[in-house]
């Protein structure tokens, strides 16, 4: 075991080594020294830069022998390389850069798994096309990827053109050429053959296809419609090349391990997939497994057994789901009524609220005909997101819109009878630790409300850890025994217990019905016992810190409080984490004061519930305006954080009150009770 550890320490560090690390003194002579080099910056908290670290090592392994070798570097923005990413306007993380001849070249747009960034990077150097012998034909084609080769005459039309096809996509194709005697009478002269991988051979499809077009647009249509076959392997590398209409099924898909099994049944939908040949549907196959998201957003987060299960979508982005056990019947029936449109589209959808009658309104994929499209009201609707820019799930931002928690101030005092031991704490350690980690933090807009939040929540935690006792950590939930909640966990446990007996899948829906009721039961009960618990034990003079963590941990996210209690030295990690979440309370003190008017402010969590076609959502929050009279035309109102590429940009417009004030009531169908078409108060409302 211990040799086992030494060899995997010493493999680990080979890796890291490969890695080029940077900082500001060293930067400009280190990328100088390599001909082509692919530079990472990165922030050591980011959560995609850990997870692309292992993939980028990997990588750098390979590239350095490859012909000719590419450098992969690193630097670290929160550290040695601070004024080097403000030179190359790094403003997300990771952002990856080329460089050549030590220059910025362009920015990094390629796959983030190892195997993808050598593809990718080897393309970068070198011809666009290897020159084949006779010798290394056959080694050419062994490789598990897809080879374009051309066979050219001397002095033939087909190079020119080809010369200019290979160039434009060699970040995608591997290209080969030969003009050898005894390879052009084997596969003719001045054409252009496309080889599949041999792991991908089937009876349904020949092994290579060839065109003798001289025209560089049929080549790469040609290239484009033959690359995946009648099936394709689908991943997360290539996924951009799967059009709608496509029909995917998602199983166990390891060439490497399990060739044999994966063919079995990927050649059990290329024989249904033949049959609709020509029909303008695309067909792959799809590790279950990398596509656990994507099976979230069609219902089936947990897949078991070893058949496929299969989803498709629409040209207008409509979800269906197979629900019968695959077959090829079933399979063949499924694509029949899909391609007739007689399927019944799934929808994603939280349940419907049983109360809606809060200052903001909550849209559901189930209810949004009736709370935005048929309200008869102008809209104001807000697509959120509960969780991080790093994809990791964080305590609901917007959940308690309508709620105001008012801390009195006071004098600090310490709190002896009380059941959370925070006259222990040490608060001064806990306020210096958490302050020195966000000191390295760009403020907003350069750094996103979901990155304020996430970054809080792991200092946060981490911090505790070690300045606030045990027995203060390990109290019991406050809310653990309501009733309703109570109840809730029982009807769950009983679902799970029917399940073990009955593996049908009526008897999985029921569980996960029962579990999502479980987990919305649990956050009504604790919003319940956090309004009670603010209303008399922190509703008492105390000290910053006490109250500080209890916000925390009563509530899974700091309700930030403009004022009294939360201002003072120990206030600045609440006060930065104020400064992401004041949008939250712009938007419901918007819908308080409107809440008379012929408008309706609503919120939708565009995770959890399918968006409606018409609303392009491409980060959080978006938000949209819908005259009621014209609700076929909603109008994206500019004025909010997103995220584009792990980047922060803020679009032009205002996020204030007033702003939103002014907006409505310019864009409202009639002029406002309370407000002139200017914005400006009535003074009859005075």
């Amino acid at each position: 075991m211990f040799k086992l550890l030494i060899f995997a320490v010493v493999i680990s560090s080979a890796l890291s080594d490969a890695v080029i690390e940077l900082g500001d003194s060293d930067f400009d002579s280190g990328v100088a020294e390599h001909d082509t080099a692919l530079v990472m910056f990165y922030a050591p908290w980011c959560g995609h830069c850990k997870k692309l670290k292992p993939e980028f090592e990997l990588a750098a392994k390979s590239l350095i022998s490859n012909d000719p070798p590419v450098a992969l570097a690193k630097v670290d923005c929160t550290e040695a390389g601070k004024e080097t990413c403000n030179r190359f306007s790094v403003r997300g993380y990771p952002t990856l850069k080329i460089f050549k001849g030590g220059e910025m070249s362009q920015e990094y747009n390629g796959p983030r798994e190892s195997n993808g960034i050598v593809k990718y990077m080897a393309a970068q150097v070198g011809p666009a096309s290897k020159e084949l012998t006779a010798a290394d034909f056959e080694k050419f084609l062994e490789k598990p990827e897809v080879a374009v080769v051309a066979f050219l005459k001397e002095g033939g039309s087909l190079k020119p053109v080809f010369e200019k096809v290979s160039d434009k996509l060699r970040e995608k194709v591997r290209f080969g050429h030969t003009s050898d005697a005894a390879l052009l009478e084997k596969h003719g002269q001045d054409v252009l053959v496309l080889f599949r991988p041999k792991h991908l051979k089937n009876t349904f499809e020949e092994s290579s296809v060839k065109t003798d077009s001289t025209d560089r647009a049929e080549i790469e249509a040609f290239i484009k419609e033959n690359y995946h076959g009648l099936v394709g392997h689908r991943t997360t590398d290539n996924v951009a090349d799967f059009k709608a209409p496509l029909i995917v099924a998602y199983f166990n898909v390891d060439y490497v391990k399990n060739p044999k099994g994966t063919n079995y049944w990927r050649n059990r939908v290329m024989k249904v997939a033949k049959a609709f040949a020509g029909q303008g549907i695309t067909f792959g196959v799809s590790q279950h497994n990398d596509f656990q998201h994507e099976l979230e957003e069609y219902g089936r987060g947990f897949v078991s057994g070893d058949k496929p299960v299969v989803c498709a979508r629409d040209a207008k982005n409509s979800k269906f789901v197979m629900e019968e056990d695959f077959s090829i019947d079933a399979l063949q029936k499924f694509v029949e009524d899909f391609s007739a449109g007689n399927l019944e589209p799934y929808l994603k959808s939280e349940p419907v609220p049983a109360s809606n009658d809060g200052p903001v309104t909550v849209a559901v994929s189930k209810n949004f005909d009736e709370v935005v499209t048929n309200n008869g009201k102008d809209t104001l609707i807000e697509f959120y997101a509960p969780w991080c820019g790093h994809c990791k799930k964080l305590a609901p931002v917007f959940d308690e819109l309508g709620t105001k928690v008012t801390c009195h101030g006071g004098r600090p005092r310490r709190i002896r009878k009380t059941k959370w031991a925070f006259h222990k704490a040490d608060w001064d350690g806990f306020s210096a630790g958490i302050e020195t980690v966000l000191e390295s933090t760009p403020p907003p807009p350069d750094a996103s409300t979901e990155q304020l939040l996430g970054l809080f929540n792991r200092v946060l935690l981490y911090q505790s850890t070690t300045a606030i006792p045990r027995g203060a950590r390990a109290d019991p939930r406050p809310w653990a025994l309501d009733p309703e909640l109570v109840e809730a966990v029982a009807e769950r446990r009983e679902a799970r217990d029917a399940m073990k007996q009955d593996r049908s899948r009526a008897a999985k829906d029921r569980w996960l019905e029962a579990k999502r009721r479980a987990a919305k039961v649990e956050e009504e009960a604790k919003t319940r016992s956090f309004r009670e618990f603010a209303s008399t034990t922190l509703n008492k003079p105390t000290n910053i810190g006490r109250v500080t963590k209890v916000l925390r941990k009563m509530e899974g996210s700091v309700q930030a409080c403009p004022g009294h209690a939360l201002q003072g030295d120990r206030g600045l990690a609440v006060e930065d984490l104020e400064k992401a979440t004041s949008f939250v309370r712009t938007y419901s003190r918007v819908s308080r004061q409107l809440k008379d008017e012929d408008v309706a402010i609503v919120k939708m969590d565009a995770t959890a519930n399918d968006v409606p076609s018409g609303y392009e959502v491409r980060g959080f929050p978006t938000l949209f305006f819908l005259p009621k009279d014209k609700k076929d035309k909603p109008q994206q109102y500019q004025g909010q954080w997103h995220m584009f590429d792990g980047t922060p940009t803020v679009l032009q417009g205002g996020r204030e009150l007033d702003d939103f004030i002014k907006y409505l009531a310019k864009h409202a169908s009639s002029e406002l009770k309370g407000w002139d078409r200017a914005g400006k108060a009535k003074k009859t409302e005075l």
